[in-house]
């Protein structure tokens, strides 16, 4: 008898899931980047913090798909605003990060020996 996966396939519980999977992936580029720092590399801070903004950028990722699906169980305009702001949020802090990885890459090419 096969097990009942129609229950895995709410959209509450799929972006559970989404979650769990993005803060996952979060906490091993942190560990990543904390390994970085050790290490005796002439960028090593500048590495670590690179990876840390690639890390949120993609965890963002995930944390807006999990939004998306809550989405489908909206249904008054009270939580159609919440979810707006919170995607608006999420994008702006995804932009940020973006730039900041973008600025980490620039400095080291340019700090980087011939």
């Amino acid at each position: 008898m096969l097990p009942d996966l129609s229950a895995w396939l709410e959209p509450k519980r799929l972006a559970l899931l989404v979650e769990v999977a993005g803060s996952a992936y979060l906490t091993g580029y942190v560990l990543a980047a904390l390994w970085r720092l050790r290490g005796p590399s002439l960028f090593r801070l500048e590495a670590a913090r690179l990876l840390l903004a690639e890390g949120v950028v993609t965890s963002l990722s995930f944390k807006t798909a999990a939004s998306l699906l809550k989405i489908l169980e909206v249904q008054t305009w009270s939580q159609i605003g919440l979810f707006a702001a919170v995607l608006a949020l999420r994008t702006l802090f995804k932009r940020f990060f973006t730039w900041e990885a973008e600025g980490l890459r620039r400095t080291m090419a340019r700090r980087a020996p011939p």
